[in-house]
């Protein structure tokens, strides 16, 4: 009886793996995901050869526009500390009352979505018969 059990074990693990290989054989391969281009360019007709060559100039570029967007705000981070010592103590208190408000002003504005602009009637009035 438990040989019977070790061979159906095995067994079971043998198909699973020759089941899953051929899983992953019948799913079409994915090309890897690209980053945007610059506005209006996917409109443009590119052969699929100028594309590619696009994706490595935005590549290169982008990575050079994260480190500097890195060091901009390190430096906007030690701007704002020195500025904060050259405050009073009731200073920095209403500094940090101002912050919690815009905080929270903004995540009511995520929990509310986007909003759109009121329809508004026509300002026109009809004549009078």
């Amino acid at each position: 009886m438990k040989r019977r059990l070790a061979v159906l074990c095995v067994a079971s693990l043998i198909a699973a793996s020759a089941w899953q290989g051929f899983a992953q054989e019948s799913k079409p391969a994915r090309k890897p995901a690209r980053g945007p281009l610059p506005t209006f360019y996917a409109q443009l007709g590119a052969s699929d050869e100028q594309k590619d060559a696009m994706y490595v100039i935005h590549d290169e570029y982008q990575d050079k526009i994260d480190s500097l967007a890195t060091q901009i705000k390190q430096l906007q981070g030690e701007r704002n500390a020195k500025l904060e010592e050259k405050l009073t103590p009731a200073q920095k208190a209403r500094l940090q009352e101002l912050r919690d408000e815009a905080a929270k002003a903004q995540e009511s504005k995520k929990k509310k979505g986007p909003q759109k602009a009121p329809v508004k009637a026509d300002p026109t009035p009809e004549p009078k018969s």
